[in-house]
Formats: structure tokens, C-alpha cells, sequence
């Protein structure tokens, strides 16, 4: 990115130990970052700081990489209100470090939020949410889903529910509503609680039917153990306002482990 040209988007990642999959993230960026849309923030634990900065190189001198230090371990949610309040573009993209940045979604995204300026939160489709999850066709890897899926001509469906998973968030929203509620410190069910508040007071959530992100999938012990006390506070506050999607939720199988103890969710019928 040029220096002084604002960025669209800033893509806000909790820096992790499993630099590997933080590296192809951070690669996948560079590769689809849409023209210097696109600038990076990772927030990194106290003690991280300089390996995180190691990072910035990761790019191909491609991408603007800042490092957020985090005063103390607060979990994934403090580090991504910490790289949302760190950042200044119009978009604020949370990424897992497990993410895949697929050819075009920087279009995909701006397309979605300029249809309609209500639309607060937009996500993507993907592989693991159970929210959004489309099925991998044999023969195919996740480029060649992405770009099937672009072909579609989008939507942009509204869905009262969603995850973290690459979601997109618009930071006039986040400006009028607060960002996320910090109950919900291990990550689990904050997405959901954020789009529910978001549309109770006016915004839309909106699927990016024509974009599809992949994830490797990495285990979270704390998200997991904390889930159903985080499920069963977002049922208590939002049920009777949502109760055809925490009905949905409700119905929404366990997945089963498959293909050497990968989780198999079930896929939506968006496209």
C-alpha cells in the first residue's frame, strides 16, 4: 500500500503460536489484498511482541503490518476490540490465524456493505461455521470453491446469527453500538450476541453469498470449555427477540468427527 493511500479494511488477527498457519494467513493477504485495500493489525500477548513484528516481512513488503501489544492475556475478544480500536478504516475485518484469504473478497465485502448503508455486519461463506458452512465438492481445494462461488451473482441474505470467522464489520456500526461484549471472553457465541445487538437497534447482518473463506481449523480447549455457560447467556438475553434463529441454533446438529478427526458440518442451501 502506498504510503499516505487509506486502507478499506483493516484485517485485525490475534497473533498465535502456530506460526505456520499465521504465515499462510498472512501470505494469503498479500496475495488478494485488492489493489492496497487492505492493512493488517496483529495483537499480540505480552512477551509476543517481537515475533509478531517478525511477521511483518511474511507479506512480500506487500501489505502494512502493525503490532497492538496487549498490557495482559485477555483472550481472542480483547484482542480483537484492542485491534478494532487500534485501526481507523471505513471496514474491520477479524481474522483467525487459521484463515485463507481467497481471490477477491476484498470486492466481495466492499460490494456488500455499498449495497445497502444499514448493512452493519457482513460474513462470509466458509468451511467450519455452522452458521455458514458450504460443503467442499470432491476434486476441489478452496480456490476453486472461491471462484464457483463468485460466479453466483450475490444476494447478500440477511442472517440474525453468525461467528468470527473472517466476519466484516462496519465501523460506523461499531461506533454506534459499542463493540463486544467482553462476557464473552473466550470467543464463543460473540459473533452471534453481536449481530443480535446489531440488528436490535437497526442493523443489518448480511451473508457475502458470493465469497467464500477457508479455515484449517484449529482447537480452542478454552472456547470449548467455556461454550455452553457463553450459549446459555446468549439464549437468556436474545431469545425472545430472535426466536426463529436461536430455534434454528437449537436444531443445529454436533458435528461428528470425519476424515481423521476433522468436525463435518453440515452445508447451507445458499447456492
Amino acid at each position: 500500500m502506498s504510503q499516505g493511500t487509506p486502507s478499506r479494511f483493516d484485517v485485525v488477527i490475534p497473533f498465535s503460536g502456530r506460526t505456520d498457519r499465521l504465515r499462510y494467513c498472512i501470505s494469503s493477504l498479500a496475495r488478494t489484498a485488492g489493489g492496497g485495500q487492505v492493512r493488517i493489525v496483529l495483537v499480540a500477548d505480552p512477551g509476543e511482541e517481537d515475533r509478531a513484528a517478525a511477521a511483518r516481512g511474511w507479506g512480500d513488503g506487500g501489505l502494512c503490518i502493525d503490532v497492538v501489544a496487549l498490557p495482559r492475556p485477555a483472550g481472542p475478544i480483547a484482542a480483537y476490540q484492542a485491534g478494532i480500536e487500534a485501526g481507523s478504516a471505513e471496514f474491520v475485518v477479524l481474522a483467525p490465524a487459521d484463515s485463507c484469504a481467497t481471490p477477491g473478497w476484498t470486492e466481495c465485502f466492499a460490494a456488500c456493505f455499498d449495497s445497502d448503508p444499514a448493512i452493519g455486519i457482513a460474513t462470509p461463506l466458509g468451511n467450519l461455521g455452522p452458521f455458514n458452512a458450504i460443503a467442499m465438492p470432491p476434486g476441489q481445494n478452496h480456490i476453486d470453491l472461491a471462484l464457483s462461488v463468485s460466479t453466483h451473482a450475490p444476494r447478500f441474505p440477511d442472517t440474525a446469527t453468525t461467528d468470527a470467522s473472517f466476519m466484516a464489520l462496519r465501523r460506523s456500526m461499531l461506533e454506534s453500538i459499542g463493540g463486544f461484549d467482553p462476557l464473552y471472553v473466550t470467543g464463543c457465541a460473540d459473533g452471534s450476541e453481536l449481530a443480535m445487538r446489531a440488528g436490535y437497534l437497526g442493523w443489518r447482518t448480511a451473508l457475502v453469498d458470493h465469497c467464500f473463506i477457508f479455515r484449517f481449523g484449529c482447537g480452542d480447549a478454552a472456547a470449548e470449555a467455556r461454550a455452553p455457560q457463553n450459549r446459555l447467556m446468549l439464549l437468556e438475553r436474545w431469545r425472545h427477540r430472535h426466536v426463529a434463529s436461536i430455534e434454528a441454533m437449537d436444531r443445529i446438529p454436533k458435528p461428528e468427527p470425519q476424515d481423521g478427526g476433522k468436525a463435518s458440518f453440515p452445508a447451507i442451501q445458499w447456492i
